[in-house]
């Protein structure tokens, strides 16, 4: 079998998937199939890590699918990748753009770790006496999930939970109705969990806000009605939808689809939890958690804005 040998910061570049961004810059003395193709770079025109960005920015890809599209279907080897023009400012130009794009890299990296592995954790949870869910929970009740091929009338999809919220926007139509249609319209304020889920989404819940239009909430949500002398539904939401909650719903048994499990209303009525009927300390809870979700959401606009600039600072090099 032929091998091609590569050394440290040669660039390694793959034939089949060079129009995808399969790029990267030998870390040590290595061995590749001809699959690949290696290339000493000349460090005195252009810096390795510079030619990566480049080679693997949106404007570079997009370039080189737009010659694919016009009859290229064989491996890209060098006769093809050395015939390609880059922008090619001067070395110290190239070290800045270098630095800009790291940094931001980091910072985009960093954040979508942050958000990625993110938990609503409250440690007070684990520590407290507890009570029976049941005990607080005035009425329940499941929607309905009609036939949803279009129609005049919009149906919430289980998309709609949306960190403790109920997204109104996640929805699809239907055109059918019957006569007690009424009682499965959303109302504000009202509380929901998905009785029917993921293991890793069953029974998050969410309450719903500013409701302008009569929409049905789907089967698989459960509407419930709590006393509010015991329990306060924004601080339900904060038990469903942290690690406490998740401990206690993600021992649901599995049904006979294992992607698909279900929470009875005698589970969810068992869940133990801590704090029922000291308003004042649930009011300290939610208070915390919206704190906590408030930091998340920040990460993530950090995120969002890194990940901005990286695509504007890319663009510029191209102008």
């Amino acid at each position: 079998m032929d091998l091609y040998s590569a050394s440290p910061d040669d660039l390694v570049t793959s034939k089949i998937n060079f129009h995808q961004g399969a790029v990267a810059l030998a870390d040590r003395h290595l061995v590749c199939s001809t699959h690949y193709q290696i290339y000493e770079i000349d460090q005195s025109e252009v810096l390795p890590e510079y030619l990566v960005y480049i080679l693997r920015s949106k404007e570079f890809l997009n370039k080189i699918i737009r010659q694919k599209n016009n009859g290229i279907k064989t491996e890209q080897g060098a006769d093809f990748v050395l015939q390609l023009e880059i922008p090619l400012p001067e070395i110290g130009k190239q070290r800045e753009i270098v630095t800009q794009l790291t940094s931001l890299k980091n910072v985009f990296k960093a954040c979508e770790t942050i958000s990625t592995n993110f938990n609503l954790h409250i440690p007070e949870l684990f520590n407290a006496d507890t009570a029976p869910l049941g005990k607080a929970v005035l009425s329940t009740k499941n929607g309905w999930s009609p036939r949803c091929n279009g129609g005049p009338t919009p149906v919430l999809s289980l998309a709609c939970l949306q960190n403790g919220t109920i997204d109104l926007t996640a929805r699809k139509w239907t055109d059918l109705s019957r006569n007690d249609i009424d009682c499965f319209f959303v109302k504000e304020k009202d509380f929901f969990y998905s009785r029917g889920n993921t293991p890793e989404l069953v029974a998050l819940a969410g309450i719903a806000s500013k409701v302008n239009e009569n929409i049905v909430f789907p089967d698989l949500l459960t509407r419930v009605e709590f006393d509010i002398e015991l329990i306060l539904p924004q601080y339900a939401v904060v038990l469903f939808n942290s690690t406490f909650g998740r401990q206690y719903f993600g021992n649901v048994s599995l049904g006979a689809s294992p992607s698909m499990v279900k929470v009875s209303q005698k589970y969810m009525e068992n869940f133990q939890v801590p704090f029922l009927g000291s308003i004042k300390m649930q009011q300290k809870i939610i208070e915390k958690s919206q704190r906590l979700l408030s930091a998340c959401e920040s990460i993530s606009l950090l995120e969002a804005n890194a990940k901005e600039t990286l695509e504007i600072i890319s663009s510029e090099i191209w102008e």
